[in-house]
């Protein structure tokens, strides 16, 4: 009964259908989801370009996970020896009382100073990587494929080489009869005296080449002859010209190429195309040693240690010839437009 009563009073206010039907019901709204946060940065940072990996890295020693580019490295008589990873695989042991320095005119390049240096290139498979380049102020040995050496500069310049595995190739920077880079082959367990013509019996394991240092390192002066680097830096200027004139050459032979086929000549232009590769055989030839005059010039700069560098001053025009800097072009000033 009270049930009844209170449907009825429910009634009478409104609250219900009474024709007897069920009260249509609102379909329930569901509650839209807010969109998701916008997380993204409204100015966006753009993404930083990556920069040149280092020439080096160290990997014992002091300073150890140092990345290295071209700065003078020393190692005191009195610390431990400096390992370093060359980015293209070598590695490097620079000895006590040593001085060094990383190259950037060759892929994989390093100027020894003075003291001594322990170089491994091991062998990748089918994979090709770059010379090892040890530059020396009597010349700069390569390693090609793979290979161990460890050379061994005195205070007044001389240098030793001791191939210990694998061949090394010795270049002082000059021409032979043919026009070709001089050079001297070592074999493993053979050295050379910088200089000299031929290679000797050696060593072939790094602790006896090691034991070898002092007693070179004593046989010759205390320190280099005063005026040294400006006559070398000299020789490689007197080159440099050469192979300026050279190149020089052989922007003539394009450009009458060019003219011989725009007339239609094809024998002229036959026989300048034969002239053009034997030019780039030259220039080869004469960038090859070039480098290597460099890498000596380098190298005896660093070891007289003159400040500033005498040879920085010819740095530019050594990368611009071997091809690693494109020569800047000024734009041809405005001229006014003829008035009619």
């Amino acid at each position: 009964m009270k049930r009844l009563l209170l449907a009825g009073l429910v009634c009478a206010l409104g609250g219900c259908d009474c024709s007897g039907t069920e009260p249509a019901t609102e379909p329930e709204q569901e509650t839209p989801e807010p969109p998701p946060e916008d997380t993204t940065d409204e100015s966006p940072h753009p993404e930083e370009p990556r920069g040149e990996p280092p020439l080096g890295t160290v990997v014992s020693g002091w300073d150890r996970g140092r990345e290295l580019q071209t700065e003078l490295l020393e190692v005191a008589p009195d610390a431990e020896p400096l390992v370093i990873d060359l980015r293209d695989g070598a590695r490097l042991t620079l000895d006590p009382g040593s001085r060094a320095a990383l190259g950037e005119e060759a892929p994989a390049q390093v100027f020894l100073a003075e003291g001594a240096i322990h170089a491994q290139l091991p062998p990748m498979g089918g994979s090709s990587r770059p010379t090892l380049r040890l530059g020396t102020p009597a010349g700069t040995l390569a390693l090609e494929g793979s290979g161990e050496t460890y050379l061994v500069v005195a205070p007044d310049g001389r240098v030793l080489y001791a191939q210990l595995a694998g061949m090394g190739r010795v270049y002082d920077g000059e021409l032979d009869d043919e026009g070709r880079p001089s050079v001297i082959s070592l074999r493993p367990g053979s050295s050379l005296v910088g200089g000299a013509s031929d290679p000797t019996e050696g060593v072939g394991q790094v602790g006896a080449a090691r034991g070898l240092r002092s007693g070179f390192e004593e046989a010759g002066a205390t320190e280099l002859p005063d005026g040294s680097v400006q006559p070398k830096i000299e020789w490689l200027n007197a080159f440099a010209e050469s192979v300026e004139e050279e190149r020089t050459r052989g922007q003539e032979i394009q450009r009458q190429r060019v003219l011989a086929s725009q007339a239609g000549n094809t024998e002229r232009g036959a026989e300048l195309q034969r002239e053009l590769i034997a030019h780039s055989q030259v220039v080869s030839r004469q960038r090859a040693a070039l480098r290597a005059r460099w890498e000596r010039v380098r190298s005896l700069a660093l070891l007289v240690g003159a400040e500033p560098d005498p040879s920085e001053a010819v740095r530019g025009q050594v990368r611009r010839l071997l091809g690693l800097e494109i020569p800047s072009v000024e734009p041809p000033e405005p001229t006014e437009a003829p008035q009619n």
